[in-house]
């Protein structure tokens, strides 16, 4: 009964990250903050607080990104979770280690992504490559 019990205390810490890249990547993508630097949320490097236009790139980018995978790992951590229901306390809390630090790494890895579509969309000085500036908004940088 013990066992249960942790399994799915365990299950539910699992969903806790791809959750959270659900709803702050919506919020960020479809309610970004207005202005630089502002915002209980956003996207902040030193390439995305460059001029307003680098700012709601990223945002844009960021919440899209972490909307999509966040439903694409809740869906891998459920399957990823489902093997172990009644598997001893041991065994149980290895697997949610693992599966936490594959999340977060899935996490901060949007954060290599999102500068990368940075870099190939503006200069370092923040001014745009090539393309209108409203291209990306119709398209999507990803």
């Amino acid at each position: 009964m013990e066992n249960m019990w942790f399994w799915r205390s365990m299950f539910f810490a699992g969903m806790l990250i791809p959750a959270a890249m659900v709803i702050f990547g919506r919020v960020m993508w479809k309610h970004p903050p207005k202005e630089i630097g502002r915002g209980s949320c956003g996207y902040r490097t030193a390439m995305s607080q460059k001029n307003q236009e680098t700012w709601d790139f990223a945002q844009h980018a960021c919440g899209r990104l972490w909307w999509k995978g966040g439903w694409m790992l809740l869906a891998v951590s459920v399957a990823a979770q489902l093997p172990f229901q009644g598997c001893d306390v041991g065994t149980v809390g290895k697997a949610a280690l693992v599966l936490c630090v594959l999340q977060c790494a899935c996490m901060v890895g949007t954060v290599v992504l999102v500068e990368l579509a940075l870099r190939r969309n503006f200069y370092d000085d923040g001014r745009r490559k090539g393309r209108n500036a409203s291209d990306w908004q119709k398209s999507g940088p990803f």
